[in-house]
């Protein structure tokens, strides 16, 4: 039977790559960030995840079969600058995917979790990303370069999206895999 695939997320990069959005960073330092703006950022990257979950998992679980895959970031895996509330969103996903998947085995319910490297997708471009709106000088000489940084790379990643989903595509057909860690070009994936 053909599986069918319920992709979130997709206005940009891998889910768009898949399916053929929200604000993914929220930009500032963790103390810039307002309590609001915290809100969204979890909102987009971990809550919408979950909710999409609730709706579908019944209907996995009645006919015991399914495959839940979730997106992450090497974000998760350090904090950085600028970005440690994305970084702590990405992290988040990463845990409740583990226990997702220890909770979902009994009803031959797959979950995996992939990492994609640095690849050429929209996420850091100004749609896609919102500044805190609360500056504290004492932060910028620490936050300002990692901002630069970022900005300097934007839809220049090594990594190409196109051929991270048909890693992705290839993958599914599997029965073994549940962690997904890619490089930026897409050529070693790792289990």
């Amino acid at each position: 039977m053909p599986r069918i695939w319920f992709i979130t997320g997709c206005s940009s990069g891998f889910g768009r790559e898949l399916a053929i959005g929200p604000i993914d960073i929220l930009e500032g330092a963790v103390e810039e960030c307002s309590h609001d703006e915290v809100a969204a950022q979890f909102d987009t990257n971990v809550f919408s995840q979950i909710r999409v979950l609730r709706a579908v998992l019944p209907y996995m679980r009645a006919r015991k079969s399914g495959v839940v895959a979730n997106f992450g970031s090497i974000g998760g895996w350090n904090g950085m600058p600028a970005a440690g509330l994305y970084c702590a969103g990405k992290a988040a996903v990463a845990i409740y995917t583990e226990s997702l998947a220890a909770e979902l085995a009994p009803f031959n319910i797959d979950v995996i979790y992939v990492e994609p490297g640095y690849c050429r997708t929209s996420l850091l471009t100004e749609g896609h990303k919102m500044a805190a709106t609360k500056r504290i000088p004492e932060l910028q000489a620490g936050t300002q370069q990692a901002r630069d940084t970022l900005a300097a790379y934007s839809l220049k990643q090594p990594g190409d999206p196109a051929k991270g989903a048909q890693v992705l595509r290839e993958q599914e057909m599997m029965d073994t895999w549940r962690e997904i860690i890619m490089s930026t070009d897409c050529d070693d994936v790792r289990e």
